[in-house]
């Protein structure tokens, strides 16, 4: 593999958890199994304590000249001395970002020839290329226990202009007779928003869509912060808490809402 791939690897898992993290309840990510098990906040400590080692083994590795050893580390010493437990949900998550946004721009702007670099590790040899390998398992093992696999159904959809039209053809294409029946027993209507410095949205009773129309900035729903451009289209459910914040002066919005059709 390239260090191009293993860099791209690495920001795809930052984005994910970026993107589904604030979709875990408070409770959840401080609730302990057992007094001497990690919580889920914890386990993010800790990931930000592999971080930061490897980052400086990684750099450390590329420019020694030598055999490099690596160090073991007290892994529950850590995460109980930082005090993760008590850290706020929002600075967690960014540290863990920034570190390993770093390591991934080291990976990619480092020379394939590097891969091969020797190392130390319990008294074995073995390679960067080995290493890099071991802390995306590592880390992906950690978000693995995380991220239970039926929470991945509550990140909210988040898509391309391009390709919700692209999709939306493609159902024309193969079943036209429900979309059409979709439309006959809609409730649609559409307003053009243009919010004046705050946005002052409260959650509606209809599902809607918004699609950007130009601007960016940070959008708000059920816990989760994502970032957005013009062209972007989003999706909320009825009844959500959402709301768009930090966005340029030139944010405007279309905005969809649709529903099931009130009975005549």
């Amino acid at each position: 593999m390239t260090l191009e791939y293993y860099s791209d690897q690495l920001k795809k898992e930052v984005i994910k958890t970026r993107s589904k993290y604030f979709t875990l309840d408070k409770d959840e990510k401080s609730a302990k199994p057992v007094q001497n098990k990690w919580s889920k906040k914890e386990i993010l400590g800790h990931l930000i304590d592999s971080a930061r080692i490897n980052l400086q083994r990684f750099t450390e590795i590329i420019a020694s000249g030598s055999i490099y050893t690596l160090k073991s580390y007290d892994q529950n010493h850590l995460v109980r001395t930082l005090r993760y437990q008590d850290m706020d949900d929002f600075e967690l998550l960014t540290l863990w970002q920034l570190l390993n946004n770093r390591i991934a721009t080291v990976w990619s702007n480092t020379d394939v020839g590097h891969l091969e670099k020797q190392l130390i590790s319990d008294g074995k040899p073995y390679t960067l290329d080995w290493l890099i390998n071991d802390y995306l398992d590592h880390l992906r093992h950690h978000l693995g226990q995380i991220f239970p696999k039926e929470n991945d159904n509550r990140v909210p959809v988040k898509v391309s202009l391009i390709q919700a039209v692209e999709k939306l053809k493609n159902q024309l294409k193969e079943t036209p007779a429900e979309f059409v029946s979709m439309l006959r027993y809609a409730d649609i209507e559409v307003e053009y928003y243009k919010p004046d410095k705050k946005d002052k949205q409260k959650p509606h009773l209809k599902d809607e869509v918004y699609v950007i129309s130009s601007g960016r900035g940070m959008f708000y729903s059920g816990g989760q912060t994502m970032t957005f451009n013009t062209g972007d289209v989003i999706f909320v459910k009825a009844g959500d808490d959402h709301r768009f914040t930090d966005f340029s002066d030139d944010f405007a919005t279309w905005v969809i809402f649709f529903g099931i059709k009130n009975p005549l």
